[in-house]
């Protein structure tokens, strides 16, 4: 599992990619893991914000939000009850033609690191 920041790395949004497919019984562990990258994602974007956005529009980094995306397919449905439980919400799905898979895109947008 990865994350890294979405795009053009100017939206606000990281991304997770190569989720493994099932928990290969060690669930927390991933779990685990998960929230330990979205808050480090959560304060690398803050940090970013703080020397630029202040110096230029006078914004406050603590108000700021970040969001996490998650694209799964329908191999990988063991994780849609988690990715609920840690607050994502489903935004969209799609049958992607290539691999006859159902797509499923989640997204959380962080007020605050995991505790």
């Amino acid at each position: 599992m990865s994350v890294r920041r979405h795009g053009g790395k100017c939206c606000g949004i990281s991304h997770v990619y190569n989720l493994e497919y099932q928990y290969f019984g060690n669930e927390d562990k991933y779990i685990r893991w998960l929230k330990g990258e979205c808050n480090k994602a959560y304060r690398n974007n803050q940090r970013r914000c703080l020397g630029f956005f202040n110096k230029y529009w006078g914004y406050h980094p603590e108000k700021r939000q970040h969001s996490i995306q998650i694209t799964i397919t329908n191999r990988m449905e063991t994780w849609i009850e988690r990715l609920k439980i840690l607050g994502f919400k489903k935004i969209y799905s799609f049958h992607n033609g290539n691999s006859s898979n159902t797509v499923q895109i989640y997204m959380l947008t962080m007020n605050e690191v995991f505790k």
